[in-house]
């Protein structure tokens, strides 16, 4: 199989979240907003936005890089709020099949920052997976079974047409992350979905669905709801 590789920044709550005011937290949130529009309107950032919904709330946020591993990790590091200790990264390297996203429109232009009570989004579901409870407990020859039953529930998926990307990570600190997907279903149909797939079950991994907001027509997929309002 053949992959096209991007760079994914993965937000977590950092260790010194709990530590400011409230009027220091929103100085903190203009300030990595500000970020992140230099970063789009150098055309550095594809897309990226927080999660809602989430289970796990030390899961804040996404974005995908068109710049590689190191040079994202330094652009990662001089966010204010990873500065700040009030978020911390994860950045690493994300393969998609090749051509996956090669329909996807990135970007609708400048970006401009306005507080998020006023920021419109476009909605995704998207599935972080992670290592299970029992990922350490099988052989190799059931772990190449266990990886076989995923990927082929996978294939499922996009036949089916509700998976519209899924890819694993690569070169990340924390093996703990093994991957994510973005299906066109509601939350609750993906966690359904997920439920599913042999390596779940197994608990080989465990699935965090969230919602992914990104800025209204900064990322649509072919096909998509939102790519046939834009063109309406």
């Amino acid at each position: 199989m053949e992959f096209d590789t991007y760079t994914v920044v993965l937000r977590l709550r950092g260790p010194r979240a709990f530590d400011y005011s409230e009027d220091e937290l929103d100085r903190l949130q203009g300030a990595h907003l500000a970020h992140l529009a230099g970063l789009r309107e150098r055309g550095v950032l594809l897309a990226g936005g927080p999660f809602d919904d989430q289970d796990d709330e030390t899961l804040r946020g996404l974005g995908i890089y068109r710049t590689g591993l190191e040079e994202t990790r330094d652009l990662a590091a001089t966010d204010p709020a990873v500065q700040a200790g009030r978020m911390r990264v994860e950045v690493m390297r994300w393969l998609t099949e090749r051509g996956e996203l090669g329909g996807c429109r990135f970007g609708p232009g400048p970006f401009v920052v306005v507080e998020r009570s006023r920021m419109e989004f476009d909605s995704h579901s998207l599935v972080l997976l992670r290592r299970g409870a029992r990922a350490l407990e099988y052989s190799g020859e059931e772990l190449d079974r266990l990886q076989a039953a995923h990927l082929a529930h996978l294939d499922a998926m996009r036949e089916r047409g509700v998976l519209l990307s899924a890819g694993p990570f690569r070169e990340q600190e924390d093996e703990t992350f093994r991957g994510i997907c973005i299906y066109r279903t509601g939350l609750d149909e993906t966690r359904e979905l997920c439920a599913l797939d042999p390596s779940v079950q197994a608990e080989r991994m465990r699935a965090d669905v969230v919602t992914w907001l990104t800025p209204r027509g900064e990322l649509t997929f072919p096909g998509s709801d939102d790519e046939g309002k834009e063109d309406a």
